[in-house]
């Protein structure tokens, strides 16, 4: 049991810095990003996918 919950926290600590690089990177490149909207358009990719 406690492989599967630390390869899930693993995994999610993964997505969340790849989103975090990818905010910055939008951030750099488009400008104004607006944070509240990232993480909203995140959380609703990540409700569909399940």
């Amino acid at each position: 049991m406690s492989i599967i919950l630390e390869s899930t926290i693993n995994k999610y600590i993964r997505l969340e810095s790849a989103c975090l690089k990818a905010y910055d990177t939008m951030n750099k490149e488009l400008g104004d990003v607006d944070r509240e909207e990232f993480v909203s358009n995140i959380n609703m990719i990540d409700k569909k996918m399940g």
